[in-house]
């Protein structure tokens, strides 16, 4: 098969772990705390195990920033056997958001190890907004829509993924239990489409999402629906340790 209709396909696979960042640490978590995450795909199998350690925090112009380490394993089937890499992720807390920066999704090893499978060299930039929750939700609010690409050079072709996140509202308050133990939360629930464009091929995914934060956190459960409703995996905190 050409690779002109081989890497539509590599790309479309990369917008997973474009979509799903969640780690739920606070201000008041000092280095050395760790989350861990997993993720089950509907039928019930392992994707995703990852640990996120705040490895140093610091603090300036009423925001602080974490340097987080994270160690992940992860698969795209149920007979695949887990690949394990690393990732540096920077977190911002504001008084009103949390933020994950764009970069954090440029350098994530699980696109750069696709592509270099397909014998790949790649260059990579990212535009757009970072990506952020509220950090204190109040329940009917509705939120901004956020918009980021990541933008390919392969081997001398263009090629891009954009992200945009949409009809984002916070519906209610709830009390949740996850593997890590009970949380209050409140649930935002929205809308992501993702758009690959290459050459003349272009291919589009959208997404339904349910969030669970806990302010001053994040994210320490979520689902993803697909465009007929179905859901097709679900991410939660395992554990914690402060």
């Amino acid at each position: 098969m050409s690779r002109c209709f081989v890497l539509p396909v590599v790309l479309m696979m990369l917008v997973a772990p474009l979509e799903a960042k969640s780690q739920a640490f606070s201000v008041e978590d000092g280095e050395g705390a760790e989350q861990s995450f997993q993720t089950l795909n509907v039928d019930g199998w392992i994707s995703e195990l990852s640990t996120f350690r705040i490895i140093h925090k610091s603090n300036a112009a009423g925001k602080s920033t974490l340097d987080i380490l994270q160690i992940r394993q992860s698969r795209d089937n149920k007979s695949s056997e887990m690949a394990l890499d690393t990732i540096m992720l920077k977190q911002i807390y504001s008084a009103d958001k949390i933020i994950s920066l764009k970069e954090n999704f440029v350098d994530d090893p699980l696109i750069k190890n696709k592509l270099k499978e397909q014998g790949l060299e790649v260059k990579f930039t990212a535009t757009g907004d970072d990506i952020s929750i509220p950090s204190q939700p109040i329940v009917g609010a509705k939120l901004p829509d956020e918009v980021f690409s990541v933008n390919f050079e392969i081997e001398g072709v263009a090629a891009s993924i954009d992200v945009t996140s949409s009809d984002r509202q916070i519906l209610k308050k709830e009390k949740i239990k996850v593997p890590a133990g009970e949380f209050d939360t409140y649930l935002m629930e929205g809308n992501s489409l993702a758009k690959v464009s290459i050459l003349f091929i272009k291919q589009t995914e959208k997404l339904f999402q349910k969030q669970w934060i806990v302010p001053g956190r994040g994210v320490v459960k979520s689902e993803s629906y697909n465009k007929r409703g179905k859901k097709e995996s679900i991410t939660e905190m395992i554990s914690y340790k402060n």
